[in-house]
């Protein structure tokens, strides 16, 4: 069968919380639900079947209400069931790291509506412009997952993963949004017969070929989001979709350390596990592949996380650099013992990576030096 890809996309970088132009299509001033009544502002985000507008309670409290667009319920009835299907979402998760269900409802002219807090922050989208390294990848991960293990706890997939449905508050949390794609792993999976739906880049095999969607199938879309942001490029990257597609089906991604050599050997085994063909092979869930991040992460007290966290929003290329000034003075001790211990090689290959997070250090460069004498000297001896 040969099988559609509808892309859920709506304006790619304009999330809930970012300001656009409003539209000159007609709404209602207010709308209200059995318990609340909103004032409309102006609509912020739209696309071919839903929209989102900046309102605000009678509270004063600013709002994001998300409804069907103009003709989307006659058109394509999977829309209302993907509305649906996210308050139901919404309405069983009550997660620090997942957007807020505040209100939903049906209102005579815009049809079924749900009202989540409105963020005016930043889309992980948008912190891709910063080439920050493995550690600050996890920092992000961390708090990211906490909140899909929320959802793979409820027995729910995502199924939308990608860097626009994840917001970055002022405050400095991550929110997971836009659930609207989100069901049980037995769960109909079509908008239509032969019609998959997701983000092409970011869904797994599996998804593509509409095979059983799980929780292993969001491991794969975070994964090619965490090599992403490492690497300024997705691991199966092509010019063209279709090549794209093809490359996903056939599992062949590019290895995060020939890309990044800042990666670790730990960062890049967890990548290439989550981007195995076979989901059973792939870390089972969220919970699973928060263990993994933590154990990268593990020179932070847990404690300590949320506040390393904001630094590294605060100032993503000044956090960027103390890490891996850190990062290549304890590489470099490493290597140091590596020579003491007789091994050239090994002090090598663990010397590269020093280099990749700290190109200009002058240790490092006798270090290079030397490591050159040891590999000389054990080659000769050969």
């Amino acid at each position: 069968m040969v099988l559609r890809i509808l892309v859920t996309d709506t304006r790619v970088g304009e999330p809930w919380g970012s300001a656009m132009t409003s539209s000159s299509v007609a709404f209602p001033a207010s709308i209200a639900s059995p318990t609340s009544s909103y004032t409309l502002v102006e609509r912020v985000v739209y696309g071919p079947t839903s929209e989102v507008y900046l309102g605000r309670r009678d509270d004063g409290l600013e709002v994001a209400i998300k409804c069907l667009a103009p003709g989307a319920a006659e058109h394509d009835p999977a829309a209302l069931a993907r509305l649906d299907r996210e308050v139901y979402a919404l309405g069983r998760l009550s997660h620090p790291n997942i957007i807020r269900l505040v209100d939903h409802g049906v209102e005579p002219h815009l049809g079924r509506f749900l009202v989540t807090p409105f963020v005016r922050g930043r889309t992980l989208r948008d912190l891709f412009a910063h080439r920050v390294g493995p550690e600050g990848v996890l920092l992000v991960l961390a708090q990211l997952l906490e909140g899909l293990a929320a959802v793979h706890g409820c027995g729910l997939v995502h199924r939308d993963l990608k860097p626009e449905n994840v917001l970055v508050t002022p405050a400095g949390r991550i929110l997971l949004i836009d659930l609207g794609l989100a069901l049980r792993p037995c769960g109909s999976r079509h908008t239509g017969s032969g019609v998959v739906v997701g983000s092409v880049p970011y869904m797994s095999p599996e998804q593509i070929e509409d095979g059983a969607v799980t929780a292993a199938s969001d491991v794969w879309s975070i994964a090619v989001m965490a090599q992403e942001w490492l690497t300024a490029r997705r691991p199966f990257q092509r010019e063209r979709e279709g090549e794209e597609v093809a490359a996903i089906l056939a599992c062949a991604p590019r290895p995060v350390a020939e890309e990044d050599p800042r990666a670790s050997p730990a960062f890049a085994q967890m990548i290439a596990a989550c981007l195995s063909c076979d989901p059973a092979a792939r870390p089972r869930d969220a919970a699973a592949l928060l263990e993994l991040v933590r154990a990268q992460i593990d020179w932070i007290a847990p404690s300590e996380l949320d506040a390393e966290l904001a630094a590294l929003l605060r100032d993503p290329a000044g956090y960027t650099r103390r890490r891996s000034r850190r990062r290549a003075q304890a590489l470099g001790a490493e290597t140091i013992a590596l020579l003491a211990r007789g091994d050239p090689f090994g002090a090598t290959r663990v010397l590269a990576s020093a280099l990749a997070h700290a190109p200009d250090d002058p240790k490092l460069a006798q270090l290079v030096k030397e490591v050159a004498r040891a590999s000389a000297g054990e080659g000769g001896a050969r």
